[in-house]
């Protein structure tokens, strides 16, 4: 009976979440976090046409010498990438494939749940809460590497404390695995690593004769594990240019007023609608009342959650001078550890008086709709906070010439939003700065065909009439110029 209602509460998360997201799997990319989704899509387009080589993920601007742009490893793109060689290039593929990550997501929150608490109803209620978290919920089909490393991750703080509960060895290798794997798919969430540090850290003092034999072989598995990660940034964060996310407070910084101001807006708003929503905060401070009040999280002491929390806000204070307000996937790495206590709350009022038991079951039937409230809208173009026009007429823009063309893109700061709408690679200036000397030498000297321009103040320059043979398309404030001398499209 038991292993039937969990099953039940399962399937119906997932139905519901599948059900929602119903409209979005064949949804262009646009809304919240377009910029980002629109540099990994084209991660994976270069893949599919051109380079499949996973070492040169590239995107669509040929200002500099090359195209190759190394951050994350592009795990995720360039299997994605496979994928569309053989279906060939479809937003419903992308969005499918992100989404099948996001129920292994929620397949390693169900056994990390069971491992702590051997309980299987528990276990389905901790998927049904993560299902409708509001960020995981709205990026459960959102084209980003984020969304792999949490669900490694997840996996690894499962492995983790299976280890810590079984000590076999086969849990440790899947834990640095996993660990290794999160890193290399998105940075930050290696942070989740200070788990593993804390345990050879509690090693070293306990007085059994060979806890160094053991401290040794925790570490190196580990160590070993996370060899390929440090070779790769070590390859790559010196090639950074314009990623100010590495600087945090040390350029730029916006004066303390304006940070805390952001910190009011991550604190009372972010962290409770966004990262959690309502229901799902009541029941984390519950968790952290029960942790403190037993002084245990489930078979481990406080600290496994505590320091790593600590060590997580100190990567949020890092970063908040530049993220600001909203970027809530910047802080996915919050995930594995602030579901903690939130099971253990479940598993408290599972174990608890039945007024305890109503009220936990209302705050679960409260979080669809609580979810869906909060993240439904955000799937509108006016949420990418860029030129509407672009979205509005994207089938047209598309159409324009070829794949193979390039072109010159005015006032797109993303680098790639309007290259992956026009489906062209090409030269993209972040604002109405474009002299008519530089558009001659781009065509005469570069080849690029197209000029998509919204700047009336590049089109008035003394000139600009002697660069362009005529207008091909035009859409709002958005204008598509065919270059002087470029061939009719056929």
């Amino acid at each position: 009976m038991n292993n039937i209602r969990a099953l039940l509460i399962v399937v119906s998360a997932v139905l519901i979440s599948t059900f929602l997201h119903l409209h979005v799997f064949t949804l262009p990319i646009q809304g919240k976090d377009t910029w980002r989704q629109s540099k990994t899509a084209w991660n994976i387009r270069y893949f599919v046409r051109h380079d499949a080589n996973i070492l040169n993920p590239r995107q669509p601007y040929l200002n500099g010498e090359d195209n190759i742009v190394r951050y994350e490893f592009p795990l995720m793109q360039w299997s994605i990438a496979m994928v569309e060689k053989v279906t060939g290039e479809h937003i419903i593929v992308m969005r499918l494939m992100v989404y099948l990550i996001s129920l292994l997501t929620l397949f390693a929150v169900f056994k990390l749940a069971l491992t702590l608490t051997d309980n299987k109803d528990i276990s389905a209620i901790a998927v049904w809460i993560f299902a409708f978290m509001p960020t995981f919920f709205y990026n459960s089909t959102s084209i980003m590497p984020d969304v792999l490393a949490l669900c490694f991750g997840m996996f690894y703080v499962l492995y983790f404390f299976k280890h810590l509960k079984s000590n076999k060895r086969s849990d440790l290798f899947y834990a640095a695995l996993f660990i290794a794997l999160a890193g290399l798919a998105k940075l930050p969430f290696i942070l989740l690593g200070i788990l593993s540090f804390i345990r050879a850290v509690e090693l070293m003092f306990k007085s059994q004769p060979n806890r160094w034999q053991e401290v040794f072989r925790y570490a190196s598995v580990k160590a070993i594990a996370l060899l390929p990660v440090m070779a790769w940034y070590a390859m790559v964060i010196p090639e950074w240019k314009d990623n100010n996310i590495t600087d945090g407070f040390i350029t730029n910084f916006v004066g303390w007023p304006l940070f805390k101001e952001f910190l009011k807006n991550q604190i009372y708003v972010n962290f409770p609608t966004e990262i959690l929503n309502i229901p799902a905060l009541l029941l984390f401070f519950a968790g952290v009342f029960f942790i403190l009040k037993t002084r245990k999280v489930f078979l481990a002491r406080p600290m496994y959650f505590f320091i790593p929390l600590l060590i997580l806000f100190m990567y949020f204070f890092y970063i908040l001078n530049v993220i600001r307000e909203g970027h809530e996937y910047y802080l996915m790495p919050f995930y594995p550890i602030l579901m903690l206590p939130i099971i253990g709350t479940v598993y408290q009022a599972w174990q608890g008086k039945m007024v305890a038991k109503i009220i936990v079951g209302m705050l679960l039937l409260a979080m669809p709709f609580v979810c869906w409230n909060q993240e439904k809208d955000y799937w509108d173009v006016k949420y990418a906070y860029f030129n509407q026009d672009f979205f509005n007429c994207r089938e047209e823009l598309e159409k324009i010439g070829t794949q193979d063309d390039k072109a010159v893109f005015i006032n797109d700061e993303s680098l790639a939003i309007l290259p992956y709408i026009a489906d062209k690679s090409g030269y993209i200036f972040w604002n109405n700065h474009l002299p008519v000397l530089w558009l001659k030498d781009m065509f005469n000297s570069q080849g690029a065909r197209y000029l998509y321009s919204d700047s009336r103040i590049v089109e008035e320059q003394e000139g600009f009439s002697e660069c362009v043979s005529e207008i091909v398309f035009e859409c709002g404030t958005l204008k598509v110029y065919k270059l002087k001398g470029g061939e009719e499209t056929k």
